[in-house]
């Protein structure tokens, strides 16, 4: 046995004629962190060659002089990160190149982020990585990714498209590289005043995904062609009418000057903050080019906020009526600083606004 340094050799060793085993032992560990290869040759013909660190049954002639060449490839890292803002989710990726398989990262929320790494990886330049569709709600920003691990004299490197990231692994490094996603919202008042956005926003949700407590209450869910004539306006459906009389009804009395019961004051509060995340969610989702489908299971899971949220308001519970109102409060003020993108900068209306809120929709609840 002999010991020997990286890019060091034994030196010759003179065996007999016949076949024997080539191999090595770690001196600094168990190799883990390394894969192994190994191949002898007698001049440019090779003899024998294989993975590991032991080879067998490696052919000796007499007279020959057989050169084995032990390989060490230390292996690398991979770590794929996501950072949230403005909002919570779970997010999806899928793996290309020289690894597959689907994973996701989550749930991160506002101003976290997680990570998954991937441990073991030979060296090679075709590690992609590529994120899914969106959650509802989300816009992707940025990738930003750096070497954590410089084994190789830092010489790992990258190229990003969109969504999508190549890695080329250097031995022995990692590589670490994170997501940035934001979710732009709009405030209660922004929706209640600019009536044509909020108007066609509204619409594109799905009818029965429009409705609170249906069949038996409020069905907000009415087809978009059911219209009545509204004053100075013109034919409006009549969902969008019930809409905007969530926004603009009294907290306090109906229309009637009836005062509110406590928790139906709590319940309008609650319509107030659930309508606009619901034109929050449906403005993002339009505007990253996909639906609200509440059968995709991803797109479900990550507004699943918004179903509770209508549990509670069809339920007696004041206290979770009361904590799922300032949920939906804080995400509908959480990402209005970001810039609206262009072609969603709407003039508000609240004069038209008004005149189509149907308040006495809201006289009784739930």
């Amino acid at each position: 046995m002999a010991t020997v340094a990286a890019d060091g050799t034994t030196g010759a060793i003179t065996v007999e004629a016949g076949s024997h085993a080539v191999g090595e032992v770690f001196t600094l560990g168990d190799g883990g962190d390394y894969v192994s290869t190994i191949v002898c040759a007698v001049g440019d013909t090779i003899v024998g060659q294989g993975s590991g660190i032991v080879l067998a049954d490696v052919p000796v002639g007499a007279g020959q002089n057989v050169v084995c060449t032990i390989t060490n490839t230390q292996k690398g890292t991979i770590v794929i990160g996501k950072t949230a803002r403005y909002g919570k989710g779970t997010f999806y990726f899928s793996r290309s190149g020289d690894w597959s398989g689907d994973f996701s990262i989550g749930p991160v929320y506002d101003g976290r982020t997680k990570y998954a790494t991937f441990e073991d990886l030979l060296p090679s330049p075709h590690y992609t990585v590529a994120e899914k569709q969106l959650p509802s709600s989300w816009v992707f920003k940025r990738i930003t990714c750096s070497i954590t691990v410089p084994v190789s004299g830092g010489t790992s490197t990258w190229g990003t498209s969109g969504k999508t990231v190549n890695i080329n692994l250097k031995p022995g490094e990692t590589v670490k590289c994170v997501y940035l996603n934001e979710e732009p919202t709009r405030p209660m008042a922004f929706w209640s005043t600019h009536y044509t956005f909020a108007r066609d926003t509204w619409l594109l949700i799905p009818p029965e995904e429009r409705s609170l407590c249906a069949p038996d209450t409020k069905d907000l869910g009415r087809p978009n062609e059911d219209s009545s004539n509204v004053p100075g306006v013109g034919l409006v459906p009549l969902t969008v009418q019930s809409m905007e009389g969530g926004f603009w009804s009294n907290l306090a009395r109906t229309t009637e000057r009836k005062k509110r019961s406590p928790l139906d004051q709590a319940r309008l509060l609650l319509v107030q903050q659930l309508v606009a995340a619901m034109l929050n969610v449906m403005a993002d989702t339009h505007l990253n080019g996909d639906t609200w489908n509440a059968e995709d299971p991803v797109f479900r899971e990550s507004i699943q906020f918004i179903y509770d949220a209508k549990a509670a308001y069809c339920g007696s519970d004041m206290r979770s009526i009361m904590t799922k109102a300032a949920e939906l409060f804080f995400f509908n003020h959480g990402g209005e600083k970001i810039p609206l993108p262009p072609g969603m900068s709407p003039r508000a209306e609240p004069k038209t606004a008004r005149k189509v809120a149907a308040e006495k929709y809201w006289d009784s609840m739930p």
